[in-house]
């Protein structure tokens, strides 16, 4: 599930167009940030050798759409349905046309509204036949295990530059590219 090239291609062909445009503008650095971030990516995915391509899809889209302007915004804790579908969900690519330049909310909206509040856990009838027990895992995962691995993670690396996130956990991982360093909000609010 790395890497979607599709998703990839549409963030960096907005983030271009930017810097074509004069909206944005490479950072004075920028060769070396690509040889530094290359060297990391063909550490951590040495199995994938004479891959250069391959990303780490949340880190990528994380890091491009700060760069871009158009991060998802985690919906209100009053909207229940909205905020386990943000939590449960795949990351699609519509996520990151919610605001920034040609945002249009409405296609995730539309998406969101025909699928019920626990369909991104898995399907209907998996839910219905296990029952109760998967839902309680899979909100147990989302709401209460993956904030709990980030918290410990992140005060379990004192010592440690953090930029480059945590590709030495070879796990669950917020890793820095493209000068966008890992923040204490994405351990605690990914």
């Amino acid at each position: 599930h790395q890497g979607g090239i599709p998703a990839c291609s549409e963030m960096l062909s907005r983030y271009l167009a930017m810097i074509w445009t004069g909206e944005k503008k490479l950072p004075t650095d920028w060769v070396q940030q690509a040889k530094e971030e290359g060297h990391t990516l063909n550490e951590y995915y040495a199995e994938a050798g004479g891959f250069p391509t391959v990303v780490d899809y949340p880190s990528f889209m994380t890091a491009m759409s700060e760069l871009i302007g158009c991060q998802p915004r985690r919906p209100s804790i009053f909207n229940v349905k909205r905020l386990v579908q943000y939590y449960t969900f795949p990351m699609w690519p519509a996520w990151y046309r919610t605001r920034g330049p040609a945002a249009r909310p409405e296609i995730i909206y539309q998406e969101l509204e025909r699928h019920g509040m626990l369909d991104g856990i898995g399907p209907k009838e998996y839910t219905a036949l296990a029952g109760a027990d998967v839902v309680r895992s899979a909100l147990y995962q989302a709401f209460i295990g993956n904030p709990l691995f980030y918290i410990f993670s992140f005060f379990g690396t004192f010592g440690k530059n953090l930029g480059g996130g945590w590709y030495w956990a070879k796990s669950k991982r917020y890793a820095g590219e493209h000068g966008v360093n890992m923040k204490l909000k994405n351990v605690i609010f990914p």
